[in-house]
């Protein structure tokens, strides 16, 4: 019989097939020195016990003697032993009366007896494997990081090139990645300050290299084998116990070197602290390598003389329940198949970032991106949570179309699988419903493992007040999703088979293997392991009649029904990935893209239509086209990204932009709306980018934008106004404001944290000659008066009654300053009041010199000025 048809469990029925498929039990003791040298001894088989033989009676026996009968045979004198065999042994005669009866032995020694000094030296031995396999697997990992690193501008520390490593880091780095090979957690705290202001933090991250922890896994395996041929032990707890003590061996080994290796940077007042010393770490040694160690003792034990670990390893295969073989099937093909998938999108996904080194990491991350790619293929989900957000990741919430080659791969894989594991059935009339439920039941149970356990990706950080934690994992209901997919296998595997082989025969055994095809359809399928002997009950092939090629006919139905139902397949597929295209450009990205776009090119009325500015109608003047295209700068360089991992029916999304040649950065949000023809995503803007600009003007004048007359109200000099507008440089007109002029020439209008806006208006000339005309009119009038205290007047002479008539004359001009705001005017200046002092009939000529000041407030009402002077300072 071929080796292919012992692969495929394919051997016929008989004694020898059950000889080779039944592992004898091993004794229950042995000799350590023979334990080790000699392989178990084959079945007795139903042979009735044989009497003793005395030595030297060997002759008597002719070698050609029948077998023995079923009656006891009766020695001859020459095996009869002499009356000295007849003395019972020291430990038979019976105690004297009275004595003590001796204590039995002991047998607690016995139980460790197997443990012989090899076998603990094996035991040490496997330590340093398993250590040595996930010391390895970090030297990887670290070149991964370097290289991966090598590809970055900068890191949080500056420059690559400026980061320095010396031996401690690297060794400390080293071993911390070793411990994660093995599922431990990499923790880092961080305190630094000094005097009375400190900071501080944690962070950690957690995830399974599973291609390097299988490697290392498989390292362990095959170390097993070989220490089971060589050092065998004799039962299975024994077994248990040598693997529990390498697999806690190897954690506290990794332990203790990632905490002498442990990076620490004690530099002035900083102090860090790097490593992966945890309970995870021996947690899941004792669990992995335990586990790994025992199967291949296992392997060791059951191989058969001269032949390799491989042929020993699919033994132990077909030894397992066929429900087992056939879930292992099932996740190898996946996991090959979607490791390949998973590869080609991570290194898609990361090229523009990491270059070369994606290369890298997609070889290494093949396994942790399989089941990625697997659940998404298989219609299920993967949640990302971030600071505040969990989203959900389907393939129908994504914006690529090629992910639609994971479900096509999923389809062709579940057929393949059903196949594949319906040949290697007995054949069967009709479906089993009664068994359906035992393939779908261990894919949920191993999804769940997978998921919780071994996928994924976790990191979280802290400090004094708050903390953030970022992940990515399995979405609860995608278990239950894949056994659903696994029923559909489990039904294919009872119907295809018979269909496939009715129709391509050739096909079949090229895509199942010639001799499992062969064997299934003479009826000798699934019958190499007696756990699976209940196959192969009369329902299950003796009633069934033998497969026979299809008729033209029915090979023309088959073919019209298959292509059918590919076709239907093909057009759903194509319309998923149609579907996927068109809603790439209906994302919330694109939505405010195209929004920004109109800002961008001037046209406020069309951004109006996308998005609602929500403000009052009256308030609209300058969301217009004419006022935009009169802006001298508008947003240049536009991006949109979406903050967060995105998904859900809401999305944050970061808007940056130039203007005026500085960088602006705004918040919008958007949720998703109701679909188009059911399948296409809409999405609309919550926000609008249209900033309610707050102007303070510092003066009084007019001034307008595009046409439109900006609304100034005025109180005391001062005024404000409240404008909605895009971002944008305005030039600003002043056309009619004769006394004032605007200092400022635009209106610069950023993002809406820039909304507030100063504008001055400085007196001009033609108000400053105004207000001096009228200056001058009111001291010319006082001067003109004869009276010591002309009314209305801010200088006065001091004289009496018998005095005479003041004339009054200026010493200069006065000096006339209004202020900035041009609301108020302050007047200095000198006069001298001459005039006869009669004093008891003598007469003098007299001259008084007076400095007078005038304060008054500038009253502008269209073209015309008034001041308005405060008389009570006079």
């Amino acid at each position: 019989m071929s080796d292919q048809s012992r692969m495929d469990g394919n051997e016929p029925e008989g004694p020898a097939a059950t000889a080779d498929a039944v592992v004898p039990p091993a004794p229950a003791e042995e000799p350590a020195a023979v334990s080790g040298a000699l392989p178990p001894a084959p079945p007795a088989g139903a042979v009735p016990p044989v009497p003793p033989v005395v030595p030297g009676a060997e002759s008597a026996v002719p070698a050609s003697a029948p077998a023995p009968s079923s009656a006891p045979p009766v020695p001859d004198a020459a095996q009869i032993p002499g009356p000295t065999a007849q003395v019972p042994a020291s430990d038979t005669v019976p105690p004297l009366p009275g004595s003590i009866p001796p204590a039995p032995p002991r047998q607690g020694s016995t139980w460790l007896k197997p443990f012989t000094q090899p076998v603990l030296l094996g035991a040490l031995s496997h330590v340093g494997i398993a250590v040595g396999a996930a010391v390895v697997g970090a030297i990887l990992l670290v070149f991964l990081v370097l290289s991966s690193a090598s590809d970055l501008p900068s890191t949080p520390l500056g420059s690559i090139d400026d980061v320095r490593v010396d031996f401690g880091v690297l060794a400390g780095l080293l071993f911390a990645l070793a411990a994660v090979v093995y599922g431990g957690e990499i923790n880092g705290t961080m305190d630094a300050g000094g005097g009375l202001f400190s900071i501080g933090g944690s962070a950690s991250i957690w995830v399974f290299p599973l291609t390097l922890t299988l490697a290392a896994l498989v390292a362990v395996f095959w170390w097993g084998v070989r220490q089971g041929r060589t050092h065998r032990l004799p039962t299975w707890q024994h077994r248990a116990a040598y693997s529990a003590v390498v697999g806690l061996a190897t954690g506290l080994v990794l332990l203790i070197l990632t905490l002498v290796f442990a990076i620490r940077v004690d530099e002035s007042s900083v102090h860090v602290l790097v490593t992966a010393a945890g309970y995870r770490v021996v947690l899941f040694s004792l669990v992995l390598v335990g586990i790994a160690t025992h199967l291949g003792r296992w392997a060791g034990s059951v191989a058969q003389p001269g032949e390799n670990w491989f042929r020993s390893g699919i033994r132990l295969f077909r030894a397992l329940p066929r429900v087992a073989r056939e879930a292992l099937a099932y996740a190898a093909f996946g996991g090959a198949l979607f490791a390949v998938l998973g590869a080609v999108f991570g290194v898609i996904g990361s090229w523009q970032t990491l270059g070369v080194g994606s290369i890298a990491l997609g070889l290494l991350g093949l396994l942790n991106m399989a089941p990625l790619a697997a659940v998404l293929g298989h219609l299920g989900g993967l949640t990302a949570t971030v600071p505040g957000v969990e989203s959900t990741f389907t393939v129908f919430k994504t914006d690529d179309p090629l992910l639609w080659i994971a479900v096509l791969a999923a389809v062709l894989l579940s057929i393949f699988v059903a196949l594949w594991i319906g040949i290697r059935r007995p054949r069967r009339n009709g479906i089993d419903w009664a068994s359906t439920w035992r393939l779908p039941l261990v894919v949920l149970l191993g999804w769940f493992v997978v998921g919780s356990v071994f996928f994924g990706l976790g990191v979280s950080a802290g400090a004094r007040g708050a903390a953030f934690s970022v992940g990515i994992g399995i979405a609860l209901w995608s278990p239950f999703v894949m056994a659903v997919w696994a029923f559909a296998v489990e039904v294919g595997a009872q119907t295809l088979p018979a269909l496939a082989y009715g129709s391509a025969p050739q096909l079949l055994g090229a895509l199942t293997g010639h001799s499992a095809v062969a064997a299934w359809a003479a009826g000798t399928s699934g019958t190499t392991v007696g756990a699976d002997a209940a196959d192969h009950s009369a329902g299950a092939v003796g009633a069934v009649p033998e497969p026979k090629p299809l008729s033209p006919a029915a090979k023309r139905g088959l073919l019209i029904g298959l292509s059918a139902v590919g076709g239907v397949a093909v057009l759903a597929i194509a319309a998923g990935i149609a579907v996927s295209v068109l809603n790439s450009s209906r994302t919330p990205e694109a939505v405010a893209q195209q929004y920004l776009d109109a800002i961008a090119a001037g046209h406020a009325e069309a951004a109006n239509a996308l998005v609602d500015p929500n403000v009052p109608t009256a308030q609209r003047a300058f969301l217009t086209d004419a006022v935009m295209k009169s802006a001298s700068d508008r947003i240049t360089d536009v991006s949109v990204e979406r903050e967060g991992t995105g998904g859900g029916d809401s999305a944050s999304l970061i808007v940056t932009y130039r203007l005026d040649g500085v960088k602006q950065t705004a918040q919008l949000n958007a949720s998703k709306g109701d679909p188009e023809f059911v399948v296409l995503d809409t999405w609309k803007l919550d926000d609008s980018l249209v900033v309610p600009v707050d102007i303070q003007i510092d003066g009084q004048g007019k001034a307008s934008v595009g046409g439109v007359e900006l609304p100034f109200e005025f109180e005391n000099g001062y005024g404000q106004a409240t404008v909605p507008m895009y971002p944008g440089v305005y030039e600003l007109s002043t056309e009619g404001s004769k006394y004032f002029a605007l200092e400022q020439k635009a209106l610069k209008v950023g993002s809406p944290d820039d909304s507030f806006q100063d504008l001055s208006f400085a007196p001009t000339d033609d108000l400053k000659e105004a207000v001096t005309k009228q200056v001058n009119d009111l001291v010319d009038t006082c001067l003109a008066s004869a009276a010591a205290d002309p009314d209305g007047c801010p200088f006065h002479a001091y004289t009496f009654d018998d005095d005479t008539k003041v004339t009054w004359t200026k010493q200069g001009e006065p000096t006339v300053e209004i202020d900035d705001r041009g609301t108020q005017v302050a007047v200095e200046g000198t006069v001298v009041g001459s005039y006869t002092e009669d004093f008891f009939g003598t007469t003098r000529e007299q001259s008084d010199e007076d400095d007078y000041s005038m304060y008054g407030d500038i009253v502008i009402d269209g073209d015309t000025v008034k001041v308005a002077f405060d008389d009570s300072w006079w």
